[in-house]
Order: structure tokens, then C-alpha cells, then sequence
């Protein structure tokens, strides 16, 4: 019986909002990257969303799932880890552990989870530059002297032109995930994504990323 573990609110909030996601497989451990900003794409509505995340498992029959509220995506991984919970997957260190023949129970709760907490449509839409370049000033003004702060060596960030440009650039880089890895397991911080989420929020406040 083959086992994995999975980062499933970082993968819920990625799928969302378009962000990019490192996955995993059975047996592998997940990692995720939020970015904290709506794709390039973007997403018409809430439903097209959740089609597109039912896609991602596998659902073919998606169930219909009431709302219980929209939200903005930094409220995503507290909720949807306590309703992980809830429905018998309990979240450690930021992870689910699961088997392999609990991989489509795992999918469907996930989905029902994101489905009962679906991300405001204001923060589907595509960015334009003026959305991307508030993004880039958050990052580099306060996010990267927070990390710093950590005692964590980040690289120096691209202009702010090439940034809006080509978006091929976050704070939460590998090389940064890597150094907070290695503190997790020296326990200095109970997992990844504390670091990203609650000491140095990588995502951006709804102010900045929606210009209010």
C-alpha cells in the first residue's frame, strides 16, 4: 500500500486563483507556491473555477455543494484546512497523509471544501500591469525585507518593468523554500507554509491586489 502527502490548501488556493503549484503523486510529499495574485487568465465566475478544479481531480460528476460564504484568498487555507479536518483528513505540519486507494475520497472532499468556500469573483479576473506592478511593490517593500528579517538569503528581484512584463518572478522562490525547509525540520517553524502565509504573507493584501 503506497502512501502520499499532500500541501492540499495551497494546491486548493493555486487551482483558484491561478496560481503555480508544484503537485504530488502517490508517495511523493506536495509542495505549494502561492503567489497570492490571479492568473493571467483569469476566470469568468466561481463556477468556472470550480469546473476547472473539478477537472484537475478527476471528478466527472461534480456534486452540487451550497456555499457557505466567498472569500478572499488569504482566508482559503485556514478554511479549508478545518473543513479537511472536519470531513476526516486531518492537516499536519500543512500536510494530509493519504494511501493510494484514498486518492478519489481525498479529491472529492477537497473539491466539496473548495466548493463551500469558493474565492470571491473579484479575484478571478485577470490582472492588468497597474494590478501586477502593486503586486511587485508589496513583494519587494514588504514582503522581501520580512523574509530577510527571518534570517532567510533571497535573491535580488528583477525591475519592476521586467516584472510586469514577463510575471516570472515571487519572493517565495525555491531557493527561499528550500532555507525554510531546513528550519522545519530543525523545528523552527511548525511548516512551509507558516512562513508564507502568517510570518511574511506572501499574498497580497486585497487592497494592493485589487487597486480598492
Amino acid at each position: 500500500m503506497r502512501t502520499g502527502r499532500v500541501a492540499v490548501s495551497g494546491l486548493l488556493i493555486a487551482a483558484l486563483t491561478g496560481c503555480s503549484v508544484g503537485g504530488a503523486s502517490d508517495g511523493d510529499q506536495g509542495s505549494s507556491a502561492p503567489g497570492g495574485a490571479a492568473g493571467e487568465t483569469g476566470y469568468a465566475s466561481s463556477d468556472e473555477a470550480l469546473a476547472d478544479l473539478a477537472e484537475m481531480y478527476e471528478i466527472q460528476d461534480p456534486p452540487v455543494v451550497e456555499p457557505i460564504r466567498h472569500i478572499a484568498p488569504a482566508e482559503s487555507k485556514t478554511l479549508i484546512d478545518e473543513c479537511m479536518t472536519d470531513r476526516g483528513w486531518p492537516v499536519v505540519d500543512g500536510h494530509i497523509q493519504f494511501t493510494s486507494e484514498q486518492r478519489d475520497s481525498l479529491n472529492m472532499d477537497s473539491y466539496i471544501c473548495a466548493a463551500q468556500y469558493p474565492i470571491r469573483p473579484e479575484y478571478l479576473q485577470p490582472l492588468d500591469g497597474a494590478a501586477w506592478g502593486r503586486i511587485y511593490d508589496y513583494w519587494v517593500n514588504e514582503a522581501l525585507p520580512c523574509l530577510e528579517s527571518e534570517g532567510l538569503t533571497v535573491n535580488e528581484p528583477p525591475s519592476r518593468e521586467t516584472f510586469v512584463e514577463r510575471r516570472a518572478w515571487t519572493p517565495d522562490s525555491d531557493q527561499v523554500r528550500d532555507q525554510v525547509r531546513d528550519r522545519v525540520r530543525q523545528g523552527e517553524y511548525p511548516d512551509i507554509e507558516h512562513v508564507f502565509t502568517e510570518v511574511c504573507p506572501v499574498s497580497p493584501p486585497e487592497e494592493v491586489q485589487l487597486g480598492s
